[in-house]
């Protein structure tokens, strides 16, 4: 299984997360971050980030540094963009592998990397050009050296804990304190060493590492832009979003009980008989990996703000869970239970372009583009794809394959059809029409203002700082039910999409 792991399976999850990173880049947290580091780059001004005219805040500055030095490198590309988030997420999956495997001799560390890689809720987060595989790097680094002070008491692993705690704040802000913060109390507390988690809380050596790394740029934001707008950032955007819905995104507080099978699929079972195995078993790994998990889980279920990916921190435990399980089913044949499971998961994938057009004519929605979402509908090298995956686990169930082997093909071959079909087309739906617009302005030296929407892509792809429902723009772009065409004249039309110029009386 090892050897297959290495040889095999790992290799193409790599060449599979490569794919996406040549994917048009999406709205708003892409486009957003995209625009404002190319911006900085454009215009030699590398501390206080802005999009367009605006300060943007919503983050700290550690990504835009990242982007940007990845941009100086390879280009203005969504390669140069994406590539530090796959960088970030495979030395996630290296480092937690090898944290198990040295804490319980006889772990494989391919398996952790290959079950944290292939869940769908951390493969759709890990490739897109935003902060969230930085943030997730970090909480795994800070969340390891917590458990070795925990264990060994030596300070150089408090040290190093607080070296990427400040590298996390300067990701997210108090983001990664609210996570690691908790849940190292909680652990401390119920291990009954609560002295060390006060030690660690008084050390002022972790203190001045994790000021040193944090307060300059702060200090510099401070200075150049007023106590507000730091004000903004640590409180409004940090608390914020945890006392107020923001952006709309709201949902009941079950709403991540009921997301997190399809973060997890193929594995769900197996997290479950996991987690019941830790909850017996009470081991201080065990122990460690349970309140990690279930704090995000209740953090962000009483969250105002919800999003998918804020499971995300808490899913790296999961693989812990997930690997306890299937560990103990090695000697296990693929049967038809299994068979009649990952049939119906391929079923599943198979509805979904003919469920997005049917969820999309009942209540169209300008943000798609239904050509592209017929066009997904169509695809009969995915609908056979599936039929495929089908058959070949057909074949495993008749030649009676090893279950763990089975279960490995399945999340490969979800990798394989989420990276290669699923999020392409989702992208495409969204996406394409902008950036052929943005690419226009470009080629053409147009520069417009975005009216009545709100879509940095197009700053990034045109390679203009963004301005936004600016009404005397000569040129500008909207989508087509937000104005009256007939009273400008049309430029370029993309879908939903159009460049406008407006139309001066020549008297």
């Amino acid at each position: 299984m090892d050897l297959l792991n290495k040889k095999f399976f790992l290799p193409v999850l790599f060449f599979l997360y490569i794919t996406i990173l040549f994917l048009t880049l999406t709205d708003y947290d892409e486009g957003a971050f995209a625009a404002t580091s190319l911006q900085m780059l454009r215009e030699s001004q590398f501390f206080i980030p802005y999009l367009g005219d605006g300060l943007r805040l919503e983050k700290p500055i550690l990504t835009y540094w990242i982007q940007v030095s990845s941009i100086s490198l390879f280009g203005a590309s969504e390669f140069a963009l994406r590539l530090p988030s796959l960088i970030a997420a495979f030395l996630w999956a290296y480092i937690f592998g090898k944290f198990i495997k040295n804490k319980i001799p006889g772990k494989s560390q391919s398996n952790y990397i290959f079950i944290l890689l292939t869940l769908p809720g951390i493969l759709a987060m890990s490739v897109v050009a935003t902060a969230d595989a930085f943030l997730n790097l970090f909480i795994c680094l800070v969340m390891i050296n917590i458990y070795n002070y925990s264990d060994a008491k030596k300070e150089k692993f408090l040290l190093r804990a607080a070296f990427y705690l400040g590298l996390g704040f300067l990701t997210k802000g108090f983001a990664i304190l609210a996570i690691i913060g908790p849940a190292s109390l909680l652990y401390f507390l119920i291990s009954k060493k609560l002295d060390r988690f006060f030690s660690a809380i008084f050390n002022v050596k972790a203190w001045i590492i994790f000021g040193l790394i944090v307060v300059p740029w702060f200090l510099v934001l401070f200075l150049r832009e007023g106590a507000s707008s730091v004000e903004y950032l640590l409180l409004g955007q940090s608390f914020g979003r945890f006392s107020d819905t923001m952006e709309s995104h709201s949902g009941s507080v079950f709403y991540y009980l009921l997301l997190l099978p399809f973060l997890v699929f193929p594995y769900f079972l197996n997290f479950l008989n996991g987690l019941r195995r830790s909850f017996a078993e009470k081991k201080p790994i065990d122990l460690f990996c349970l309140i990690w998990f279930l704090w995000v889980l209740v953090f962000f279920s009483f969250s105002s703000t919800k999003l998918p990916h804020y499971l995300v921190y808490g899913l790296t435990p999961v693989v812990y869970f997930i690997e306890k399980n299937t560990a103990l089913l090695s000697n296990r044949t693929y049967s038809l239970n299994n068979f009649l499971a990952h049939t119906l998961m391929l079923l599943f994938y198979l509805s979904l372009p003919f469920l997005f057009e049917y969820v999309y004519n009942l209540d169209p929605s300008m943000e798609a583009s239904p050509l592209f979402i017929k066009e997904f509908s169509g695809n009969y090298l995915f609908i056979g794809s599936c039929i495929l995956g089908v058959l070949l686990i057909f074949i495993l169930l008749r030649a009676k394959y090893k279950y763990v082997k089975g279960l490995q093909f399945m999340a490969l071959f979800q990798a394989f059809l989420l990276t290669i079909f699923v999020i392409p087309s989702a992208v495409t739906v969204m996406q394409a029409d902008l950036k052929s617009l943005g690419i226009y302005a470009k080629t053409n030296n147009i520069s417009f203002a975005v009216n009545k929407i709100n879509k940095p892509t197009l700053s990034f792809y045109s390679s203009t700082n963004y301005l936004r429902d600016i009404e005397d723009s000569e040129y500008f772009i909207t989508r087509i039910d937000k104005v009256d065409i007939q009273r400008y004249e049309v430029i370029q039309k993309r879908g939903n999409y159009i460049l406008l110029r407006q139309k001066y009386d020549e008297n």
